[in-house]
């Protein structure tokens, strides 16, 4: 399975094109970009020394190195195949992604959290269910040899920058000021841009990135079910939009809000937030 690992389409560092691109924001390229359709995909460059922190997850790694691979053989690896080759490979690159950071002055963290908590306080999607959960799992099995944070409510300075695609990392009450890099296009997204994160992000974008909405609208990484029927869905929007919410409201305002309506606010009693 190692030689599969090695064939992945890989991008700017010897490393995957999801996590390879993202970092094109931050470094210069030391390895051949990968062009689609003869084109390298353009990324913005950031001035990297605006941040102090550089955290990543290892589900996102993961994630973006069975993305990289061709589908059958993702699913042979999903199924238990070559488990160790994909440690090896992981390693291989968050400590390129270490040295990268290093060179430029950042401090590295490796993030690695059970989430229990928070899968416990959410309707996360039945095992199996879907290739989002599948790959969760699958990586929740592989432990990283290196030292890690597995706090999902972990800490980062106001000018730390996060590479993740799990969404409740954005909910985090330690680190408000943190941005956060996106695969695969090297976007870097301020607190004010998580509403595209929700399952509906164009219908959304006047609300703040909150745990209770996330709890009752859904996210896109496909971990979270559904909890309310489309009719609800559209009155919590209704509902906030005549109080005229902003994506700078304070979270608490949004729950004293939904909880007066008789419908919503039942939904939001049994909700306990996990931050």
């Amino acid at each position: 399975m190692r030689d599969v690992l090695e064939a992945r389409t890989c991008s700017g560092f010897g490393i995957s094109i999801g996590t390879g691109n993202a970092l094109r924001a931050l470094f210069i390229p030391t390895a051949e970009v990968y062009k689609e359709d003869s084109e390298i995909t353009p990324i913005e460059k950031v001035d990297v020394k605006q941040f102090s922190v550089f955290a990543v997850s290892w589900y996102t790694i993961i994630r973006n190195i069975l993305s990289a691979v061709d589908k059958n053989m993702k699913e042979k690896i999903l199924k238990g195949r070559g488990a160790s080759d994909v440690i090896a490979v992981a390693m291989n690159e968050i400590e390129v992604i270490h040295a990268l950071s290093v060179s430029e002055g950042l401090t590295f963290k490796l993030l690695f959290p059970s989430y229990r908590y928070v899968f416990g306080a959410y309707p996360i999607v039945e095992d199996g269910k879907n290739d989002a959960i599948r790959v969760f799992r699958y990586a929740q099995q592989l432990k990283p040899m290196m030292d890690f944070d597995n706090n999902h409510n972990f800490a980062l300075s106001s000018n730390g920058l996060l590479l993740s695609h799990i969404n409740f990392d954005l909910l985090n009450s330690k680190s408000k000021g943190m941005k956060v890099l996106e695969s695969h296009t090297g976007k870097i997204l301020e607190k004010k841009a998580f509403t595209k994160k929700y399952r509906q992000k164009d219908t959304y974008t006047f609300l703040p990135f909150c745990p209770e909405l996330l709890y009752l609208l859904g996210d896109k990484s496909g971990l979270i079910k559904l909890l309310l029927k489309p009719s609800l869905r559209h009155k919590v929007v209704s509902v906030l939009s005549q109080a005229k919410i902003s994506p700078n409201d304070n979270c608490s305002r949004i729950k004293t809000i939904l909880m007066r309506d008789n419908d919503i606010g039942d939904y939001i009693r049994g909700f306990s937030n996990p931050y």
